[in-house]
């Protein structure tokens, strides 16, 4: 639950305007349109940047969060 209760935090501030970066997002470098946020230490929340905003667009283990990015 507290997983859920941070990813849920995280949008709201995302939506409201607040940048990623002081968030704690990253670029992805194999694909610069996707910011990683860590949620914990097993799990990664990918938003995927459209136009002026953010969309939500995986949550993926740390383990197979290479293969996602590989395969996009």
């Amino acid at each position: 639950m507290r997983h859920l209760d941070r990813v849920q935090k995280l949008h709201r501030q995302l939506m409201d305007g607040i940048p990623a970066a002081s968030l704690g997002g990253c670029r992805v470098k194999q694909s610069r349109n996707i910011i990683r946020f860590k949620i914990g230490r097993d799990w990664r929340l990918l938003y995927r940047k459209q136009g002026e905003s953010f969309v939500p667009y995986r949550l993926v283990s740390r383990q197979s969060f290479e293969q996602v990015i590989k395969r996009r």
